[in-house]
């Protein structure tokens, strides 16, 4: 949303995740949050190196193979 950055706008933090782009790199993301309000209602910005990617790993619940 294009706020201004300076003390206390920006939170940066380490998250850790099984996706493959965080295991190739250290284990996780470097996570910024943006902190800004505007009009009374919280900035949900949220930036992550190296990029999220979902893993996928086929159907959920009963529909997996072997589940009973």
């Amino acid at each position: 949303m294009h706020h201004p950055w300076g003390p206390g706008t920006a939170e940066i933090s380490w998250e850790a995740c099984e996706c493959p782009p965080a295991q190739s790199a250290r284990g996780g993301h470097i996570v910024v949050r943006c902190l800004a309000t505007l009009a009374s209602v919280p900035c949900t910005e949220e930036w992550k190196a190296p990029r999220h990617e979902p893993v996928r790993e086929g159907p959920l619940g009963h529909h997996r193979p072997g589940y009973r």
